[in-house]
């Protein structure tokens, strides 16, 4: 109590024994009252409003802006702050300060109930962004950071466009500091992010990530920006380790804080509580201050003394006593018994063995083995784990929030993962399956944000560790970690199967060489054989074919009657050039339907449906094909190409004018492709549906019939009597092989085995899939590789 005098004409015989302050005498005893207030510790820049319904006692989360009111022992530290930034403005701006000091030294407690509330009351020259913790994705957070700075200037951005803006680099970040100085009410402010648990981007964010976002703030803070940061992160991870370095070097001014001595520790235990109306029994207060040792000893106290005045109920005139204190277990064992005893009740409830396996999920291994936070979505948890997690929050050992729209949940403080043995304990057996987990999450997360990048996948011996792990611990992966190891092994069987591919490659390179120089022609088929299993491509099928007219034998296999029949009956339903050389017979007409599909082509060139309905062309028709699906394709000598629906009439459902003479044509057995085979050399496939171009292959020579097998492969007869057969999905030449002289029509089995050859019947199959090629050769061989032939062209191949 300061008792002043403002009124000469009153005096009051009370003050004859006490101090009092004359402010009627002059200037100087305003000077007087001020200092008596500072040397009583009474500032108007640290005086903030206290709501009486909240506990002055935050636990183990730390304390925020609300608790400005009642956060003392940091008054130092606070005005060290203040006259960093301070004089990093006179230096000029653009620079980067943290709080560094080992866990549970209060560092965000400082930032945000020291240092943050103050600067705010500088409006005229700060803008302070709410905080952020950087996460698997830093500027993602940043930028959900930035958007609550603009909704409270009244100035609502999208946080996608606003990802967007910071994806651009640190000169868009600039502007962005420039446009929220002038949204919270003029130019010249200056915008300070404020980056809490700055580890995170260590722990938790890839490496990739890391660097991103520290180059984002490294080329913001500059000479001409307005972007200033501020950081807490634990002291250990100022390091020149390689994973560590980046974050180090980026800061310019560095705040080491220690836990509070215990000379402070008095001043932080009865100053909130007298605020709340709170005592203590005689002596407790020391008592507590004894009982408050080791590395989380602030946290701890904190939390006991949460216990405590929650404990003591509500009223004007509350004292915690020495049996309260005795009841929880002192400062060490409080949260120890709170724990405990939750863990029992939630065993009652049929929860107990998930308490632990739910508990490390909140759990995550920095690259020095310590075990940190690790913030989970809540909606990642099953039903049985939401039921603990609550429990724990209940209970304020963890923390639930909400970051960009979605539930997370994370314990109050670390404290808890190292002073409560039982969960102690567990992360000690599950230290490893944790580091795997932590890197798996960083990983993904870069590969997320480079765009699935091939370079950021796992390879060799990492991949194999990391897909044992996940393979037992399958509830441990969230969706994105899952995709970016099914990524990984999808790399990997990728390059495996290369890798297979180029060893055979080499095998069937020295097994061509083998087959070239052998002298036994059957040892040649042989080895021939051996390079087509391990390269199947026109070389090798052209050599097994070669091998085969050295030994002797043809590559036309005999027919089988009934199938080949039934294959062979395509062919029949397409008119080549070379039937106009021998006329329609005596009817008159070619038919190419059946008795379903009543349609033909008569010697006058006039396509015929029905009861002899004409369908009409241009010019007279030459080649034609149809197929049960009720399509027919019909060519002109000029070049025009139409495409007619047989349903109860025929209708022209396309055409086009190829502008070169047609000279077969033929239609997919799903009528969904057809091939067109013209003077200038070339053939065409089109899709039927609109007769877009497919595929162009190239020809040699007049084509006399030519077949689509199955939509994938293409083959014709040439008029020097050459089957060639081309693969439509690659556009190469899959095989290639001689046709008795008298062919003229050919067919693609229904299998793609065989190409099936003849004219009005069938007379020969010529194998075309390595399956059929195979089987053929091998008869023709009459027997197999002895053990030393294959000893020495397959296990030894020569070079």
């Amino acid at each position: 109590m300061f008792p002043v005098r403002l009124d000469t004409a009153v005096w009051l015989d009370l003050l004859q024994d006490v101090q009092w302050v004359d402010l009627t005498a002059d200037d100087t005893a305003f000077g007087q009252l001020r200092d008596g207030l500072h040397q009583a510790g009474l500032r108007a820049e640290d005086s903030f409003a206290w709501d009486p319904a909240r506990s002055p006692f935050p636990g183990l989360e730390p304390f925020d802006w609300q608790d400005a009111a009642v956060f003392f022992g940091r008054e130092q530290e606070i005005g060290r702050l203040i006259q960093l930034l301070t004089s990093t403005l006179l230096r000029g701006p653009g620079r980067f300060v943290a709080i560094a000091g080992p866990s549970g030294s209060g560092k965000s407690s400082l930032l945000r109930a020291g240092l943050l509330p103050r600067l705010e009351r500088l409006a005229n020259r700060w803008v302070v962004v709410p905080p952020m913790q950087p996460g698997r994705q830093p500027l993602q957070s940043l930028a959900h950071s930035l958007r609550a700075a603009f909704r409270v200037a009244g100035h609502e951005r999208t946080w996608t466009g606003l990802l967007d803006r910071l994806d651009q680099g640190p000169g868009s970040l600039i502007e962005l500091g420039y446009e929220l100085g002038e949204a919270t009410g003029g130019a010249g402010r200056s915008v300070l992010l404020v980056v809490d648990q700055a580890e995170e981007l260590v722990t938790r964010s890839g490496p990739r990530a890391q660097e991103r976002f520290l180059a984002l703030l490294r080329g913001a803070l500059r000479e001409d920006s307005p972007m200033w940061a501020i950081a807490t992160l634990r002291a250990e991870f100022l390091s020149s380790a390689p994973d560590r370095a980046g974050l180090a070097e980026a800061i310019d001014d560095i705040l080491l804080i220690e836990p509070l001595s215990r000379a402070r520790l008095p001043e932080i235990i009865q100053r909130p509580a007298q605020r709340a109306g709170l005592d203590f029994a005689p002596g407790l207060v020391q008592r507590m201050v004894e009982d408050t040792t080791g590395g989380d000893a602030l946290p701890l106290l904190a939390w006991t003394l949460q216990q405590l005045y929650h404990d003591a109920g509500p009223g004007p005139e509350r004292v915690v006593t020495a049996k309260a204190y005795e009841a929880l277990g002192g400062v060490v064992g409080s949260l120890q018994r709170q724990a405990g005893l939750l863990t029992d009740e939630l065993h009652r409830r049929g929860h107990g063995g998930l308490v632990l396996p739910t508990l490390l999920k909140l759990v995550t291994i920095d690259e020095a083995g310590e075990p940190t936070r690790r913030r989970v979505e809540r909606r990642q948890l099953p039903a049985a784990g939401n039921a603990i997690v609550q429990a724990f929050v209940d209970a304020r050992l963890l923390t639930s929030n909400r970051e960009g729209g979605e539930g997370t949940v994370e314990v109050a403080h670390e404290a808890l993962l190292r002073q409560w043995p039982p969960l102690r304990q567990a992360i000690l057996d599950a230290q490893e399956g944790l580091r795997l987990r932590s890197q798996v999450e960083r990983l993904a997360s870069d590969w997320e944000r480079g765009g699935h990048d091939e370079s950021y996948l796992l390879r060799g011996t990492r991949l194999v560790a990391f897909e044992a792990w996940a393979g037992q611990h399958p509830d441990d992966l969230g969706a994105g970690d899952r995709r970016f190891l099914d990524a990984s092994k999808a790399l990997a069987d990728r390059e495996r199967a290369a890798d297979l591919e180029r060893e055979r490659g080499r095998q069937a390179e020295a097994l061509t060489r083998g087959a070239e120089t052998a002298e036994d022609p059957a040892l040649a088929l042989l080895l021939a054989i051996e390079a087509l299993q391990r390269s199947a491509d026109a070389q090798t099928d052209r050599l097994v074919r070669t091998c085969l007219h050295r030994l002797g034998t043809s590559d036309i296999v005999p027919i089988l009657t009934e199938t080949d029949g039934a294959g062979f009956a395509r062919a029949r339903q397409r008119l080549t050039l070379s039937d106009w050389s021998r006329g329609p017979g005596a009817s008159g007409q070619w038919l190419l339907g059946d008795a379903e599909i009543q349609f033909a082509v008569d010697e006058r060139g006039r396509a015929l449906y029905g009861a002899g309905t004409v369908i009409p062309m241009a010019a007279p028709v030459v080649v034609a094909a149809c197929v049960r699906a009720g399509i027919a394709c019909l060519g002109t000598e000029s070049g025009e190409l139409a495409i007619c629906q047989l349903a109860d009439r025929a209708e022209k459902v396309g055409g086009r004018d190829l502008g070169v003479p047609i000279t077969s044509v033929a239609v997919s057995e799903a009528a969904q492709a057809l091939a067109v085979a013209c003077d200038d050399n070339n053939i065409r496939v089109l899709h039927v549906e609109d007769l877009s171009d497919v595929e162009c292959l190239a020809s040699a020579g007049f084509t006399r019939d030519l077949d689509l097998g199955g939509g994938q492969l293409a083959a014709a007869l040439s008029h020097d009597c050459r089957i060639r057969v081309w693969d439509l999905v690659s556009g190469a030449l899959a095989c290639e092989s001689a046709a008795p002289k008298n062919a003229r029509r050919l067919a693609i089995d229904d299998g793609g085995d065989y190409v099936i050859i003849g004219d009005s019947e069938p007379s020969g199959r010529v194998p075309l899939s390595v399956r059929a090629l195979t089987a053929w050769a091998r008869h023709a061989a009459g027997r197999e590789l002895t053990a030393d032939e294959w000893h020495r062209y397959i296990n030894e191949p020569r070079t």
